[in-house]
């Protein structure tokens, strides 16, 4: 089961509890919340194939009728170098992280520190994997490595950056990273 993250932010603790209540209630209690300072907090949606839809729209339908609910992010995983995408969306914009990176390519700079603890050969194999349609076959092939030595690769991968590969929005992510990592070895 796939898990996704939205970085959201509100204006009134009453605002963000009915938002949060009714998140739950319309996802089967797939919603949990971490408050994270200054209107902000870190929403975690289990199920995220089928949350996420329902989540955005729900958010659309609540920015009508409230004005408390200021603004949301898709975000690959929890870690705080996503926060600052937040910064660059409107009032009741709702947004994908990999989306503001086309747009944006300083961000993918912020971004590049998840990639410290992962071998070049794990970093290689994610954006193979990721560049092949999520074949493991053809990535192999690609990078000179066995199907399932990509496959091993990609779960190391997904360990220690926290990124759920079966999201379009984090694949179309690691995909930029991917080009960005390639052109910091090609610069040397």
């Amino acid at each position: 089961m796939s898990r996704g993250y939205v970085y959201l932010e509100y204006e009134g603790e009453e605002n963000l509890r009915l938002f949060l209540t009714l998140m739950g209630r319309l996802l089967r209690d797939k919603v949990q919340s971490e408050p994270k300072g200054n209107g902000r907090v870190l929403v975690t949606l289990e199920d995220a194939q089928n949350s996420l839809p329902v989540f955005e729209a729900s958010f659309d339908a609540l920015c009508v009728d409230n004005p408390g609910i200021a603004k949301a992010l898709i975000i690959p995983s929890p870690s705080p170098c996503f926060f600052e995408g937040l910064e660059l969306l409107g009032p009741k914009e709702f947004d994908s992280y990999a989306h503001l990176c086309l747009t944006h390519l300083e961000l993918l700079d912020g971004a590049m520190a998840l990639l410290d603890p992962l071998s070049p050969e794990e970093i290689e194999a994610a954006y193979a994997y990721i560049k092949c349609g999520q074949s493991p076959s053809a990535a192999g092939l690609g990078i000179y490595a066995h199907k399932n030595t990509v496959c091993n690769r990609v779960k190391r991968f997904v360990g220690k950056t926290g990124i759920d590969l079966s999201l379009f929005s984090n694949q179309l992510f690691v995909y930029l990273l991917g080009n960005e990592w390639k052109k910091t070895l090609q610069r040397g």
